[in-house]
C-alpha cells in the first residue's frame, strides 16, 4: 500500500490556494479587510486622508489648504478631524513636514508658549494644538491640550485664519504643507 503516499504527494504538490479571498479577523472579531494585494501602513488601516497623507499611529496627518467649514474635507469618508492625541504617534507626527491641527483650539494672550486649552474668549490670540515638523509660528506649550503640546499661532503670518470663530469648522488654512489630523469615526 505504497500508492497512497505517492498520490498524496502529487495532490499536495499541485495545491495552490487563492489567497486573494482570505479575510483576517482580529481577536475582537472585527474584519480587518480582504484586500491583501496592496500593503497599507499601520496595521492595514486604509488611508484616513481624502488625498495623500501620512499615517501617524491610529490617525493620519492630512495636508492641504481648506476654507472655513471645510477642514473635515481633508479626511476620507469614515474619518473626521481628531479631537485628542489618543492613539496618535506624536513622535512620528513631529517629524512629518507641516503642522497638523486637531479640533483642539486654544488661546495665548500674546504668548503662544503659554497657550491655554479651550476657545479664546477674546478672539484675538487663537491657536490650534496638534503636531508636525513645522517650526515657524509653532511653539511647544507649557500647557498640554487634549494630549498635545505643540501649538500653532493662528495669525496671518502663519497662513491660518481663525478670526471667524474658535473651532476647526470656523478656521481656514492657506498652506498646502499644513493640514489636519484625521481619526476614524
Amino acid at each position: 500500500m505504497r500508492v497512497f503516499p505517492a498520490v498524496l504527494t502529487v495532490l499536495v504538490g499541485c495545491f495552490e490556494p487563492d489567497t486573494s479571498r482570505i479575510q483576517i479577523i482580529d481577536d475582537a472579531g472585527a474584519n480587518a479587510g480582504t484586500d491583501l494585494s496592496s500593503p497599507q501602513p499601520d496595521g492595514g488601516n486604509p488611508s484616513g486622508c481624502a488625498a495623500g497623507g501620512q499615517a501617524v499611529g491610529a490617525a493620519w496627518a492630512c495636508p492641504g489648504k481648506f476654507t472655513v467649514g471645510h477642514a473635515k474635507d481633508l479626511c476620507q469618508t469614515g474619518f473626521t478631524v481628531c479631537t485628542s492625541a489618543l492613539g496618535i504617534d506624536l513622535s512620528k507626527c513631529d517629524v512629518t513636514p507641516g503642522f497638523y491641527a486637531a479640533d483642539a483650539p486654544g488661546y495665548d494672550g500674546g504668548f503662544p508658549d503659554l497657550a491655554m486649552c479651550g476657545p479664546d474668549p477674546g478672539g484675538s490670540n487663537r491657536d490650534y494644538f496638534g503636531c508636525g515638523g513645522r517650526t515657524a509660528n509653532v511653539s511647544v506649550g507649557k500647557n498640554a491640550c487634549k494630549g498635545f503640546v505643540k501649538v500653532l499661532s493662528c495669525q496671518p503670518s502663519s497662513g491660518w485664519d481663525c478670526f471667524s470663530g474658535p473651532s476647526i469648522d470656523k478656521t481656514a488654512n492657506n498652506n498646502n504643507s499644513d493640514g489636519v489630523l484625521c481619526c476614524k469615526v
